[in-house]
């Protein structure tokens, strides 16, 4: 038995009829599309692709829409440059908007900093086991399979990929979302969201 999964994340080089069908037969089990690219009309385009596909070769694979989630920006920096960090190195994250330099960066998200909570204060593997959880309930997201683990890992607690699928696995999938269901995410939202969810 096969306990590999194999993901094809479909962009430019990959999205034609001819190499879906090739994805398809090599074994791939999930077709990833990033919903941070392109319009709604290309992943429609996509999607048509992949169904054709399935019932071409007689194989089929799972459609995931991998969303970009709230991000955390950080302030200015010298020249517009990075900053090198070393392995373990100290990098400090302060409230305002200064530019930041060699060891410190800032963020207008000043909330986060004046509350004094560390991720090591909040992040659980039972907090781990709910974000897997909203996640493969609502269709599922190849970042968080690969975010959740590494969260785990700087936190010091064990939740590795297989941890992940496990989740997956005994997960209902409840809430259908495009690009594979009939819904968005904003009317997920309107029906209570998350918590209802």
């Amino acid at each position: 038995m096969r306990h590999t999964k194999i993901v094809a994340t479909l962009g430019p080089s990959s999205n034609t009829a001819e190499q879906i069908d090739a994805l398809l037969v090599a074994g791939v089990d999930l077709f990833r599309l990033n919903f941070s690219h392109g319009t709604h009309e290309s992943h429609r385009a996509v999607l048509a692709l992949i169904r054709s596909a399935c019932q071409r070769t007689g194989l089929c694979a799972a459609i995931m829409q991998d969303l970009s989630g709230p991000k955390i920006r950080t302030g200015r920096l010298p020249g517009g440059l990075p900053i090198t960090l070393r392995e373990r190195q100290e990098l400090r994250i302060v409230a305002g908007d200064a530019e930041g330099g060699p060891g410190f960066v800032s963020t207008s998200f000043v909330d986060l900093i004046k509350s004094g909570i560390r991720p090591r204060d909040i992040v659980t593997r039972k907090a781990l086991e709910n974000a897997a959880a909203v996640v493969s309930a609502s269709g599922g997201s190849t970042n968080a399979a690969l975010h959740l683990p590494a969260i785990a890992h700087e936190c010091g607690l064990k939740f590795d990929l297989f941890d992940v699928a496990d989740v997956f696995k005994r997960t209902p999938y409840i809430a259908d979302l495009k690009p594979g269901g009939r819904y968005v995410a904003k009317d997920m939202f309107e029906a209570g969201g998350v918590p209802l969810l």
